[in-house]
């Protein structure tokens, strides 16, 4: 599970993409600026490889206002989304 202190500020964002991975999946948080507002982007998939070298459709994204409270909603959605897959992968362990 990952937690706010596991992500880095705010303020790294503005210059930066950051990239981690919860046991089966991978991640990417970056910002996106349109042209009224900046926003915060996860990106995730699972495998072994980098987000460049993962083709796009195998790759699920999410956004957020660039805030305190959307990086929050970021972490919520990322675990959530990391609960399901690990389900996913306990099921077909031990139910095949």
């Amino acid at each position: 599970m990952v937690q706010r202190n596991d992500i880095l500020s705010l303020g790294f964002y503005e210059k930066s993409p950051f990239t981690g991975s919860d046991h089966l999946l991978r991640y990417r948080i970056e910002k996106l600026e349109t042209v009224e507002k900046k926003l915060l982007q996860i990106t995730i998939w699972q495998g072994i490889y980098s987000f460049d070298h993962t083709p796009i459709e195998e790759k699920t994204t999410h956004t957020e206002d660039f805030s305190e409270e959307g990086m929050q909603q970021i972490i919520t959605w990322l675990n959530q989304k990391s609960s399901e897959l690990s389900f996913r992968a306990f099921c077909l362990t031990n139910y095949n």
